[in-house]
């Protein structure tokens, strides 16, 4: 668990994630979502050491969470730890079990 928070720690940091509400005309731009997933990928491939995970599956999913559950303007006026703990739950729940 400790590695999906450093995971998601670094990710909010570096992309400084925002999210929308579930209105496709407020989805989160494409080649925002491309930079998020990236990075993303990136982090979690480092860290996922089961073959098992798919670091694309793991962030498409969180990624999805966070677009369906917040608006941009509320998530935006959030402190880091707030976002890190928002996008948390995702993290775990598109996690693959051990």
């Amino acid at each position: 668990m400790r590695r999906l928070a450093v995971v998601l720690s670094f990710l909010l940091v570096v992309v400084g994630v925002a999210g929308c509400g579930s209105d496709d005309d407020q989805a989160w731009p494409q080649d925002y979502q491309g930079l998020w997933m990236g990075i993303c990928e990136a982090v979690t491939a480092k860290l996922a050491d089961d073959p098992e995970v798919s670091p694309t599956d793991v962030c498409r999913c969180t990624l999805d969470g966070l677009m369906s559950a917040f608006r941009l303007s509320d998530y935006e006026s959030w402190s880091q730890k707030v976002k890190d703990g928002a996008a948390a739950p995702y993290v775990t729940m598109c996690w693959p079990d051990d």
